[in-house]
């Protein structure tokens, strides 16, 4: 797969723009900066190649294109309709719902952490240990 998408969020840009001040950008603090700076959404919270794995000897952005497609996509349309909206917005359906669920559920697993710990099991330890 030659063209991959490697500019992974784990902070999608989508959620991001709901913080941001009016120029777009969000103010982000760095651990060797004193003061906050401005950034631009699509700039802060990814890694590269974050969620591109290895499947059958070569590499794949399935879990990329999972993300874009049934969380991050449906999540921008609803958040885009609670920004136009505020204060008039006072119903949600149920497709609405599973939307923001699977949003958030998402947020539980987008982290270094939870990463390392599916590579294990995908490795064979998980499978070593209980065969």
């Amino acid at each position: 797969m030659a063209n991959l998408k490697r500019l992974n969020h784990y902070l999608p840009v989508c959620y991001q723009r709901g913080f941001a001040n009016p120029a777009g950008q969000v103010w982000v603090k760095f651990s060797d900066k004193p003061k906050p700076e401005a950034r631009k959404p699509t700039t802060v919270g990814f890694k590269r190649s974050f969620y591109i794995i290895e499947e059958n000897g070569s590499e794949t952005d399935r879990v990329e294109d999972f993300f874009n497609k049934t969380v991050e996509t449906p999540f921008a349309c609803l958040a885009q309709r609670i920004s136009e909206e505020q204060d008039e917005f006072s119903t949600i359906s149920g497709f609405e719902l599973g939307v923001l669920a699977r949003f958030v559920a998402s947020q539980a697993v987008r982290t270094a952490g939870h990463k390392k710990c599916v590579e294990e099991q995908a490795h064979g330890r998980f499978r070593q240990q209980f065969s």
